[in-house]
């Protein structure tokens, strides 16, 4: 269970004082999909770099467990991002010079990589329909293949939290129904929360939470097919 607590979150520019999020509360259920919802510039993605412990805020709290994840020590918070925390980005962050196995395995490379490992992440590209591609560099995939490796490289930790920006800002409609389909799955077979941010309502579906944003505040908070939902 995420508790976020009155967490606001402002940026100085210049001599203005631009607040990105304003006495944010809210809850992220384990093994839940969860969309946060909002236009562009309404504080989605600093949630989401806040949950991830990305970023600091200006005040507030996040609990995961009951545990304020900003009173963690410096060497508590990386182990909270690399061994709970599975981020997957719009850009998808794959480097061009390396096949989708590797692409997989970076943020392992500075302790050095087991052919267990590799063997490992062949295996989570093959469940998701990846096995013909696994020697294919970024651009010898589609839009849909090169996010399903950034899907891969985000379990291949087995986090208990995904966090993905906008996955399927860079993609039809066609690979986005597939790729919320991969990340579905995680919630349902890994038991993940899974939280996506987006702007788009079309591919919620019955059972999945919604938080929705807009100016920096949550408006409102409901899941899908529930009658009741609460307005901050």
């Amino acid at each position: 269970m995420i508790e976020v607590e009155h967490v606001s979150r402002t940026y100085r520019r210049g001599q203005l004082t631009v607040p990105a999020l304003v006495d944010v509360s809210c809850t992220i259920a384990d093994e839940s999909c969860t969309f946060i919802l909002g236009p562009s510039g309404s504080g989605k993605s600093s949630l989401l770099y806040l949950l991830g412990a990305l970023d600091t805020p200006t005040s507030g709290s996040i609990r995961v467990d009951g545990r304020d994840i900003f009173r963690f020590s410096p060497r508590e918070r990386d182990r909270y991002r690399r061994e709970d925390v599975g981020f997957i980005f719009q850009n998808f962050n794959l480097l061009a010079n390396l096949n989708a196995v590797d692409n997989v395995l970076i943020p392992f490379f500075p302790m050095g990589i087991t052919a267990q490992q590799r063997d490992v992440a062949a295996r989570l590209l093959e469940r998701l329909g990846l096995g013909a591609r696994l020697d294919h560099k970024p651009n010898q995939l589609s839009g849909g293949e090169q996010q399903r490796v950034a899907i891969a490289r985000a379990l291949f930790k087995n986090p208990r939290l995904i966090l993905a920006d906008e996955p399927t800002g860079e993609l039809d409609s066609q690979n986005s129904r597939a790729v919320l389909a991969d990340l579905r799955r995680l919630c349902r077979d890994a038991g993940a929360a899974v939280v996506i941010v987006t702007h788009e309502q079309e591919y919620l579906e019955p059972g999945d939470h919604v938080i929705r944003i807009r100016d920096g505040r949550v408006a409102e908070t409901s899941r899908v097919g529930d009658l009741a939902s609460s307005t901050a």
